[in-house]
């Protein structure tokens, strides 16, 4: 089971009412954006499979 994501917009953080294209975007939205595409590409490809693997390694290490 992969976490899902509900929303693939992106709401302003200035105006949460307010999406913030990647074309025309606030200064808060740009800044971000890196991390936001990294918080997804987590989301989309890990499972939880894959932390309870990763616990139990570093339970035994």
């Amino acid at each position: 089971m992969l976490f899902e994501r509900k929303s693939s917009s992106r709401s302003c953080l200035f105006d949460s009412q307010k999406i913030c294209p990647d074309a025309n975007s606030c200064a808060a939205h740009r800044a971000w954006h890196e991390v936001g595409d990294a918080m997804t590409r987590f989301l989309e490809m890990t499972t939880l499979a894959d932390i309870a693997a990763q616990k139990i390694l570093m339970d035994r290490g």
